[in-house]
């Protein structure tokens, strides 16, 4: 109860009231440069745009589909670009810059000098966009590995159903650890792992319930169309975007208020 009013009364500050959308538009402006890194970095380890959408067929709803499908429709380039890296990590990494001047806010109440937290953010986007390539690798490859270790028997067709039906909480899990190591670099003052679990924990189930509704409304979004005509769907992502960007907002408030609890109760 405690920390509920305590961050009832902290979101009374004016400075929470715009940030959530200046966050989404650059969480929506770095969309695409986040996936052309990606692409160019699974470009290394041979994977095509074919092989990634068999992957997503196996794992994905076919709700869902669509949307993937759609976003893997580029084909990655097998030649590695470190120009286009380098002018795409520098885009994609707004977002975390914008997500490391609202943490330093909220945590100390004073902005690190910007050439500092843009180095931090542009290392912080490279180390997690190259581990989400290195994810795709080991998941796209890992049946014909698991079939090359145990062959065609019967403790590969139990461990590969296993797989299959854990792989929802395996996904949420290493959504939860994604999020904590931003918020874990995000500071210029540096804090305990422990600090940003309780935040990272509500941003992962937060993301997944806005995005639960956005697809729903998504299929459903008639009035949209009618009103924005083929430009409907860019503006329900950026409804999705903006919802988003209250969730990583509240996840770095709820960072600070656990730590000021812990902090008062010693």
């Amino acid at each position: 109860m405690k920390m509920l009013l305590r961050g009832i009364a902290e979101l009374q500050d004016p400075y929470y009231q715009n940030v959530p959308a200046e966050l989404a538009f650059f969480l929506f402006m770095s969309f695409l440069p986040m996936m052309m890194i990606i692409f160019q970095l699974v470009g290394i380890f041979s994977l095509t745009a074919e092989s990634l959408r068999a992957w997503a067929g196996l794992v994905a709803q076919d709700s869902q589909l669509g949307y993937v499908n759609a976003i893997l429709s580029y084909e990655p380039s097998r030649t590695f670009s470190v120009f286009l890296v380098v002018i795409a990590l520098w885009f994609a990494s707004k977002a975390q810059f914008a997500l490391a001047r609202v943490s330093d806010y909220v945590f100390t109440g004073e902005a690190e000098s910007y050439i500092r937290v843009r180095i931090r953010s542009t290392v912080a986007t490279l180390i997690i966009l190259a581990s989400i390539a290195l994810a795709l690798a080991v998941l796209v490859y890992s049946p014909a590995f698991m079939r090359l270790l145990f062959g065609q028997s019967r403790e590969l067709e139990m461990i590969e159903s296993l797989l299959f039906r854990m792989r929802w909480p395996l996904g949420f899990i290493v959504l939860v650890v994604i999020l904590s190591y931003f918020y874990y670099w995000m500071p210029s003052k540096m804090l305990p792992y422990r600090t940003f679990i309780p935040g990272s924990v509500f941003a992962a189930v937060g993301i997944v319930a806005v995005s639960f509704v956005y697809n729903l409304f998504a299929r459903k979004s008639i009035l949209a169309n009618l009103i924005y005509g083929s430009l409907s769907h860019i503006v329900v992502m950026l409804v999705w975007f903006w919802l988003v960007a209250w969730v990583l907002c509240l996840g770095i408030l709820i960072n600070k208020l656990w730590l000021d609890t812990k902090q008062d109760a010693r």
